[in-house]
């Protein structure tokens, strides 16, 4: 059974992301948003799964490494 989805979320963007999030969500056949929730539900449960991976990942780019 799929959950009924009652939240909602906004996000600013500039034009050329969401002109890069129209594009990729029409070749998948899906609408923008459904692309956008599924895209950060994907990258939420990979850093859940290994989140200090993630943090360690972050610590290099920020001190440039």
């Amino acid at each position: 059974m799929r959950e009924s989805k009652t939240e909602a979320f906004s996000t600013r963007l500039s034009a050329e992301e969401r002109k890069t999030i129209n594009q990729a969500a029409r070749l998948l056949g899906c609408s923008p948003s459904s692309f956008i929730r599924e895209a950060a539900m994907t990258q939420s449960r990979k850093i859940l799964r290994d989140p200090e991976a993630f943090v360690l990942a972050r610590i290099r780019r920020l001190m440039g490494s």
